[in-house]
């Protein structure tokens, strides 16, 4: 019987989003993602991570990603009030891999968002 209890326990139990890197300081584990988004001559660019299909911006979890295939994805910002909204992004670029697509605010606003994905 505790076997069972402790192998349920295991799945409730997060798991870790945040590692120490040699200089101390915490950063989010993930895969780093270099934006740009874009409407008319507004502009901004950043990163934010992704780590098991969730959106971090520093170690602030911000929203998730819902791939529909390898060249389709979608990424809902919830927590992120200078993104909240929904981008729908489509593979252009496989080396480095890059992502365009529009950035739907929930102000009523779009955005044509550009990405490019790094592993570090």
């Amino acid at each position: 019987m505790y076997p069972a209890i402790l192998f349920g326990l295991t799945f409730l139990t997060p798991l870790p989003t945040v590692a120490q890197d040699r200089d101390g300081k915490d950063d989010v584990v993930g895969t780093i993602w270099h934006y740009t988004i874009t409407q008319g001559n507004k502009k901004d660019s950043g990163q934010f991570r992704v780590y098991l299909k969730d959106i971090f911006k520093g170690k602030d979890k911000v929203g998730h990603v819902v791939p529909k295939d390898g060249d389709e994805t979608t990424l809902h910002f919830t927590d992120y009030k200078e993104f909240k909204g929904t981008a729908v992004l489509r593979k252009v670029k496989r080396t480095p891999a890059t992502w365009k697509g529009t950035l739907n605010k929930q102000n009523g606003t779009q955005w044509e968002m550009t990405v490019i994905v790094k592993d570090k």
